[in-house]
């Protein structure tokens, strides 16, 4: 059996020390590089599939990018395809399209040609990364943990049928001595007659044994055994023979809070709206759109939005979401009409994939619009004002849509009852685990939040809220929010967190047993299979080098079980136990990693201090329930959850028109998960899915064509009345012309 040595470094860009001072050991660790290739002592290396690394190291040296450039052109070093490796349930389908499409074009700008789907330490794999990759040419992957005890060679498939030919690295990919020993090991589980050796590891350079043979080659003989190996479908998270660690889903709550509202207001709303005013503003902000992805895909390698690094990481982090907020309110500040109260229009741009009836806000902002953003001056004191929020309930605002209306007489807001306000249970109990692990302190029963007292603090024609007083640990409130027009019922929880080591959920208790659950994926639903009487503790403590299963589950913004449905801000770990649906509100903890505990017996990282993780002060967090009889009308209860509306009083004239219709759909079961400007600078692209099982045709009031995700044309150009046809489940990436 012949082994192929694929040598590389695995580059944390930030982990247990921050940014910078990883950059400066991999401007170390890139300069020993160069020599060995330069000297002819090294035939290939390959760069952690990430390109971000270049861009890290360029800005610094950036005279050292032609000597790169020549070894990546003459296949000595292999760059992308991802712009960072990120983890792949905490972030959204379309920023892990994005990811790659940054990094693709940046490694073809460096002038790479071949790339294979390097995912070698991410926390478990989507189900959805056959079908992205696929979409990007890429015929192979990489992968490691959540394997569990299949094979090294397997085809891997999305729920679309979309597969790619995935080498699953059984030793893991840090290896740097004994490679005699891991060759071995590799052989058991290998069904082609060649094997790949990782030779590397985290952040250094390690030569290994010499190999005249590349990774390529090593993916194209595989070929050969495609009708010898397992075809394993959907996610990734077994951690019988590797960890998945998945405490991080609920580390730092706070992170992937910032992220949900970061990437929404950017791929949802600023984006859009760009990409359909584009033809009418002044400029086209593309340049503006394409900073602000990058600075949010920074925070989303697996140690950054995972929260498992040390306290100053974070810190930036959350800078890095700041400033992609205040790009995203800028850009789409510059979208609204002027204000003018005085004639009482309400301008509605509704950017949800389903038509509004409902209540919109509209904020009105410490300046006027029309003088904060006149270019011509500045805004003084005495041209500030009163800032307000006002309630408006507005009725048949189109999908994709900007419509000028006149608010209209409401229905009165759902009465939040007694029978809420008991259906919602929050609970507390100890966690002695770290960053990576929950553990929870065998045979403790969880506290109950104690009700205090319920007062109104509004009873409107357009809103409801009633607050209910809690005592556990602290004093918490939540405000409980019906508005006219809606069926959620909408939670705002907060609280001071003075407790140290402890997880904080909050239950509904349904009918029956949960044994199956259906959670928004990266694109479209995933259905679960539970356990509703398993409980970790039960099989504490774990045996050495073993990691526990829990019974938790990543989701994008809800999971629906037994007609109900709950969706969250930023709050991607659920739970079953018994007939309780669960979803986590704080995991608070003070280290890095253990050295083990009960559910888990070995180190994931070194142990070091972090009270950062322990997330005292304020926090507060927003879900809503929403009864429904199916998982998908949940994607219309998301959108208006997260806010796909914004208004504004004043006036919009299209021609003579007060209204227009930005794109029409005319097959519900299309969903649109992004609208951006095109790469090749005209007409606008569009990802949109199928989520029904079963085969839609779909037209747009547009020419349009099908593209690959690198927005390279698959087919012919249809007409405006012509319609294309999606599989089941089916992503497509579609370019339409979009006229003025």
């Amino acid at each position: 059996m012949e082994v192929i040595t694929f040598r590389h470094t695995h580059w944390d860009r930030e982990w247990y020390k921050p940014f910078q001072d990883f950059r400066i050991r991999l401007i170390d660790v890139m300069n020993q590089i160069i020599e060995e290739l330069q000297k002819g002592s090294l035939e290939y290396f390959y760069l952690d599939g990430q390109t971000v690394v270049l861009e890290d190291y360029f800005e610094i040296y950036p005279e050292k990018e032609p000597i790169i450039r020549d070894f990546i052109k003459n296949k000595r070093l292999f760059v992308g395809p991802w712009y960072v490796l990120a983890d792949e349930f905490l972030v959204s389908g379309e920023s892990l399209i994005r990811n790659l499409l940054i990094g693709i074009t940046q490694a073809k700008k460096y002038s790479a040609k071949d790339f294979f789907g390097y995912l070698p330490d991410s926390f478990g794999h989507n189900s959805e990364i056959p079908r992205i990759l696929a979409s990007f040419n890429i015929k192979n992957a990489l992968v490691w943990r959540g394997v569990g005890n299949k094979k090294s060679e397997f085809i891997w498939e999305s729920g679309d049928s979309s597969s790619v030919l995935a080498t699953y690295l059984t030793e893991g990919y840090f290896i740097n001595e004994n490679f005699e020993e891991f060759i071995e090991k590799i052989k058991e589980h290998s069904v082609s007659d060649k094997i790949l050796l990782p030779v590397g590891g985290d952040h250094i350079f390690v030569k290994g044994p010499s190999c005249n043979k590349n990774v390529y080659e090593y993916f194209k003989n595989l070929e050969k055994f495609r009708d010898k190996l397992e075809t394993v479908k959907g996610e990734l998270r077994d951690n019988s023979r590797n960890p998945i660690l998945p405490g991080t889903l609920s580390t730092r709550m706070y992170l992937k809070q910032h992220n949900a509202v970061s990437t929404w207001k950017l791929s949802r709303i600023a984006e859009p709206l760009q990409a359909f005013l584009g033809t009418n503003l002044d400029k086209k902000r593309k340049n503006e759109l394409d900073y602000a992805w990058k600075l949010l895909l920074k925070n989303h390698p697996h140690d950054s939005i995972c929260g498992c690094s040390v306290d100053e990481v974070h810190e930036e982090n959350v800078s890095r979401f700041k400033q992609v907020d205040q790009i995203c309110n800028a850009l789409i500040e510059r979208c609204m009409p002027v204000e003018n109260k005085d004639t009482g229009n309400v301008v509605v741009y509704n950017l949800s994939n389903y038509p509004f009836t409902g209540v919109v806000k509209i904020k009105q902002d410490v300046f006027p619009r029309e003088i904060l953003l006149d270019i011509k001056r500045a805004p003084m004191s005495e041209d500030m004002q009163e800032v307000k929020e006002h309630l408006v309930y507005v009725e048949d605002i189109p999908s994709f849509s900007v419509k000028c209306v006149q608010p209209v007489k409401a229905p009165k807001p759902m009465e939040i009852t007694e029978d809420i306000i008991n259906k919602h249970i929050i609970t507390d109990r100890t966690d002695v685990g770290d960053t990576y692990n929950y553990c929870p302190v065998k045979n403790e029963k969880p506290r109950i939040a104690e009700i205090l007292k319920t007062e109104v603090i509004e009873k409107g024609d357009l809103r409801n809220i009633t607050r209910v007083h809690y005592r556990l640990n602290t004093n918490i409130t939540t405000d409980i929010i019906t508005t006219s027009g809606s069926k959620r019922i909408e939670f705002v929880t907060s609280w001071e967190n003075t407790t140290k080591d402890h997880i904080m959920q909050v239950k509904f208790n349904l009918p029956e047993k949960i044994y199956e659950t259906v959670a928004e994926n990266t694109f479209g639903l995933i259905k679960r299979q539970f356990d509703p009487d398993y409980r970790i503790e039960d099989h504490m403590p774990a045996a050495k080098g073993q990691e526990l299963k829990t019974n938790t589950a990543p989701m994008q913004r809800f999971v629906f079980a037994q007609g109900l449905g709950i969706i969250t801000e930023g709050l991607h770990e659920y739970g079953v136990s018994g007939n309780s649906l669960f979803i986590t509100i704080l995991r608070a903890t003070g280290k890095l990693s253990k050295i083990s505990f009960g559910t888990r017996n070995f180190p994931a990282g070194p142990p070091l201090e972090t009270p950062g993780a322990q997330c005292l002060g304020r926090q507060t967090v927003r879900y809503a329930i929403c009864n429904v009889d199916s998982p998908q009308e949940l994607f219309k209860e998301a959108d208006e959850f997260m806010g796909s509306t914004l208004a504004a009083f004043g006036q919009v004239k299209f021609g003579q028109a007060e209204s227009r219709n930005f794109l029409t759909i005319n097959n519900p079961n299309i969903l649109i998960y992004a609208v951006k400007f095109s790469e090749k600078g005209q007409g606008i692209i569009l990802r949109a899915l199928n989520i029904s099982d079963k085969p839609q045709n779909a037209g747009f009031n547009a020419e349009f064509m099908e593209t690959n995700s690198l927005e390279e044309p698959t087919s012919k150009l249809y007409n405006i009345n012509e319609e294309v046809t999606f599989k089941p489940n089916e992503l497509k990436t579609l370019w339409l012309k979009m006229e003025k």
